[in-house]
């Protein structure tokens, strides 16, 4: 193993002891009441999540961009699955909305243009263009019932 990489094999290493901490943690959670378990659960949840972008740059790791996408096919799986549950709609159009909104989020932060907007900022303007476009497709079709195939 090279020694430029053995710094971050330590540090992960400790981040892995970390971890494993956090999950000692967890499993004292079960020994409380119901809702301080909630609480605590809810809260230690809210501090991994918080703290996970810093320590991936501390570690230098980079896992961000997977842990990115998984969440954007955990977020469409579970739009599709709340549309097929609780509607009883087979709509596999959703994921047309998610492109409508990374075409939103390619133009705003791209280098290729003058626009330099924060990602932050550029989140909540693609999340904004697809409801909209989501809302004016969505619209006329609210009153449908049952199966509709077009002639």
């Amino acid at each position: 193993m090279p020694t430029s990489d053995l710094g971050t094999v330590i540090i992960a290493n400790v981040i892995g002891v970390v971890g494993m901490t956090a999950i000692a943690g967890f499993s004292t959670l079960f020994t409380l009441p119901p809702q301080q378990q909630r609480i605590g659960t809810f809260a230690l949840i809210g501090l991994l999540v918080a703290l996970f972008p810093f320590v991936d740059q501390w570690t230098n790791l980079r896992w961000s961009a997977q842990i990115i996408f998984a969440l954007m096919f955990v977020i469409m799986a579970l739009g599709l699955n709340i549309t097929v549950g609780f509607a009883g709609l087979l709509d596999l159009g959703s994921a047309s909305f998610f492109a409508i909104g990374a075409y939103t989020t390619g133009l705003l932060s791209s280098s290729q243009h003058e626009i330099h907007i924060p990602f932050f900022l550029v989140m909540w303007i693609a999340a904004a263009m697809a409801s909209l476009w989501g809302l004016l497709v969505g619209a006329p079709t609210l009153r449908l019932r049952g199966d509709y195939w077009p002639s």
